[in-house]
């Protein structure tokens, strides 16, 4: 998803309302599995490839996808 904003608050911001959103969903659904989303952020600059954009996004979204996985191995005991 790419958004244009003035910044990284906002972006922070937007981030946090997906969690709190697709946490408030799983729970109303109570299903047998959690849905989860890894979200990478990246800044861009004047004259930055779109491959360098994707490429440092794409490295934020795998170390929060890491983060998450240690969290809840540290949660249930793993």
């Amino acid at each position: 998803m790419l958004v244009w904003t003035e910044t990284s608050e906002m972006v922070s911001g937007l981030c946090e309302e997906i969690q709190r959103t697709l946490s408030r969903m799983n729970e109303e659904a109570a299903a047998d599995y959690e849905l989860t989303v890894s979200i990478g952020i990246a800044q861009v600059f004047p004259e930055m490839p779109l491959r360098e954009l994707i490429r440092r996004a794409d490295e934020q979204m795998y170390e929060a996808k890491t983060r998450y996985q240690q969290l809840r191995g540290k949660e249930s005991g793993r």
